[in-house]
């Protein structure tokens, strides 16, 4: 294997494309971003035949946990607009895997699945398991439990100085 080879399937990047960066392409962040790319492209290659999107996805999850909710719910949920909820639950009741009931008054509608979204689902919580899988292909349970370990504690850390830094912008 050449050295061009070997250092593209280590990063992901070509040795010219990681010269123009320098010391960035080795900054933790910068890896964390490479790698949920790679991560949601794969995702995004197993839903892509089941009509899904990782959107999509999450939408239908949120419904699974919360069924009867409403189009205002799911926009807070994930944060997105409620247009943007409506555009989602338009293109899920059009795939069939959810459908409009009437909501707690008149202007509102409650999404619920339907057993097309049931099983899409499960096809998802299958593929999120794959992509588990594929991501720590290479890894001994003990490094995988370390990696998910290591993972939380700075997504933690992350969320408690983003905190700080918000709250200190209102000052």
């Amino acid at each position: 294997m050449s050295e061009d080879t070997a250092v593209r399937k280590k990063t992901g990047l070509r040795p010219a494309v990681m010269a123009m960066l320098g010391p960035v392409e080795t900054r933790i962040g910068y890896l964390l971003h490479r790698t949920d790319l790679l991560h949601m492209d794969t995702l995004r290659a197993l839903l892509t035949p089941m009509g899904l999107t990782p959107a999509r996805a999450t939408a239908i999850t949120y419904f699974c946990n919360n069924p009867g909710a409403g189009q205002s719910d799911l926009a807070r949920a994930i944060g997105i607009s409620r247009a943007s909820a409506m555009e989602m639950i338009d293109q899920l009741e059009v795939i069939g895997a959810i459908e409009r009931r009437p909501g707690r008054n008149l202007r509102t509608n409650a999404v619920w699945l339907t057993e097309k979204g049931e099983q899409l689902h499960e096809q998802f919580l299958n593929a999120t398991v794959e992509v588990d899988r594929l991501v720590t292909t290479g890894l001994d349970e003990a490094e995988r439990a370390e990696l998910e370990r290591l993972l939380q504690c700075v997504r933690g850390s992350l969320s408690q100085h983003l905190r700080r830094i918000t709250d200190n912008h209102g000052k």
